[in-house]
């Protein structure tokens, strides 16, 4: 009787431990489909090879780099978590949304938090806190690529926020008051500032 009460409890506690899954870092939406991602390197493998246009939703903080590189339309929603690295886009249209109002992408030991990196890239910031130690929080490569700014925060521990051959916009009748350090508050209102 001992025997099959310890048989029995061993594969209660198999069962168990089998139901047990490391917590979702981001699920990926792609039409119909969406794909829960639980390996920072798994989810990073994926973005990097997404194309078309798909939906990124992180469901916990992470270190790490977020790359668009082929997408064509795709949609990153913070959703009050925080990336410790950065996201760059690299092809097509981007929008970073914070449905949970508390989402940052914080650049720690690197450059920028945001990079848009290509030839024609829009990229639209609607929220998310922003902020870089290094250089500018936002940096665009390339003059035929623009980010226009709806919402969010931005914050460098250097001289500028917007580091750009590209062009940045602010939505009509947005004021960003952002902090540089060393500096008072910046006031960007529907202007280009360094």
């Amino acid at each position: 009787m001992k025997k099959a009460i310890t048989l029995l409890c061993m594969a209660l506690i198999a069962t168990v431990q089998s139901w047990a899954v490391a917590p979702t870092i981001a699920q990926i939406t792609i039409g119909e489909t969406t794909t829960k991602y639980y390996d920072v390197d798994e989810l990073q493998t994926a973005v990097s090879e997404l194309t078309g246009t798909a939906t990124v939703t992180l469901e916990r903080d992470f270190n790490g780099k977020l790359i668009f590189k082929n997408t064509t339309d795709v949609t990153l929603d913070l959703n009050s978590c925080t990336i410790t690295g950065y996201v760059a886009f690299y092809n097509g249209k981007g929008t970073i949304n914070d449905n949970g109002g508390k989402g940052a992408i914080v650049a720690k030991e690197m450059y920028n938090a945001l990079t848009v990196n290509g030839e024609n890239v829009e990229v639209v910031i609607n929220g998310g806190a922003m902020s870089s130690e290094y250089a500018s929080t936002v940096n665009i490569f390339y003059d035929s690529s623009k980010v226009l700014v709806r919402g969010g925060s931005f914050h460098s521990d250097e001289d500028q926020l917007f580091g750009y051959n590209g062009e940045y916009l602010l939505d009509a009748g947005y004021a960003l008051v952002s902090e540089v350090a060393g500096g008072e508050d910046e006031v960007i209102y529907n202007d280009h500032t360094d």
